[in-house]
């Protein structure tokens, strides 16, 4: 289960925060089924930590300042957000553009899928990027708000404690975005979902007034997040550290991203992004359970980026971003 205290999008009225999740339960019983590798992630760590230091290895965080061109239409930074209890924090966000890229929602429950660590959804979805799509219910699998691609549906049922939709692949008539992060207090949400293939719900982080409405720090942990722009290109947002959710949404605000409505979709150890360039790939995830973990939780359901036109290429696992 995929929960947090805090977890509670204070604009919407009669939301109660979600129970804290059984993460260490869950770690268990990856541990009991990949004991193996995990004795090995372990063995790299130290490895890491003694020999590795600053390098691309598994667990470190490569800095790309400012924007780095990827390819046309995807681009890659890390950015600084401030301190938070005398830690300096920082962002990494992939940003790209729904003319050039698809998104899609793929979910374990979908005929022929089973969870995967990130890396290997974007691997087996022949993906460009991939992140978290949201918590998830006790069984594992079940999204806790709507989340469905097409006839493919996880969960039918729209959460009232959920602030944000992010919806992509537009049907229909009219001309409506290819992708976009819809604010349920602003939005004609009722009237826009049906015309969309790929509906995923979960809070808001920031509204369509640029503001967000957590207040207080609460408790701090990696986050995942799903934003648009004034552009209409569509972020991924991921922070390694533990933050607070309200500090990270002021930091990213103050932020010179321009950013619309965002949607928070996961929070702790299981927070990961992973991103492809060519023949590489970066993968990102929450500091703490996840460090013990070198290829990453098994994730049941995730949001993709897909090019318009592609072909499955060989993935070289955590190289430095822009090197060939």
């Amino acid at each position: 289960m995929s929960t947090h205290r805090n977890a509670a999008d204070h604009s919407l009225p009669g939301e109660k925060p979600l129970p804290q999740g059984r993460r260490f339960d869950a770690l268990l019983k990856w541990l009991s089924l990949h004991a193996r590798t995990a004795c090995r992630g372990v063995v790299l760590l130290v490895c890491s930590a003694l020999f590795l230091a600053g390098s691309s290895s598994v667990f470190s965080l490569p800095f790309i300042p400012s924007w780095k061109s990827m390819e046309p239409g995807f681009e890659i930074g890390s950015f600084a957000i401030g301190r938070q209890k005398g830690i300096e924090k920082h962002v990494v966000i992939a940003r790209f553009d729904p003319e050039i890229f698809d998104f899609v929602a793929v979910s374990a429950m979908f005929p022929g899928k089973k969870m995967q660590t990130l890396r290997d959804w974007v691997q087996s979805e022949n993906l460009v990027a991939a992140i978290n799509a949201g918590m998830f219910r006790e069984n594992g699998l079940t999204h806790t708000g709507l989340f469905r691609f097409g006839d493919l549906v996880n969960n039918s049922h729209v959460a009232e404690r959920f602030g944000a939709f992010f919806v992509a692949l537009p049907h229909g008539e009219g001309k409506l975005p290819r992708a976009a992060v819809l604010d349920r207090t602003a939005d004609d949400w009722q009237e826009i979902l049906p015309r969309y293939a790929v509906a995923v719900q979960n809070f808001r982080l920031i509204g369509a007034d640029g503001t967000s409405p957590w207040r207080g720090r609460g408790e701090e942990h990696p986050v995942s997040a799903v934003g648009m722009d004034l552009k209409g290109r569509i972020l991924f947002i991921h922070c390694r550290e533990a933050v607070s959710v309200s500090f990270l949404a002021e930091s990213l605000i103050a932020l010179p991203l321009d950013l619309k409505q965002t949607m928070y979709v996961e929070g702790g150890s299981e927070a990961s992004l992973a991103v492809r360039e060519g023949e590489k790939m970066y993968v990102w995830s929450g500091r703490g359970k996840g460090d013990l973990l070198p290829n990453g939780f098994l994730l049941p359901n995730i949001i993709g980026v897909r090019r318009r036109s592609q072909e499955k290429v060989p993935v070289q696992v955590n190289a430095e971003p822009g090197q060939k």
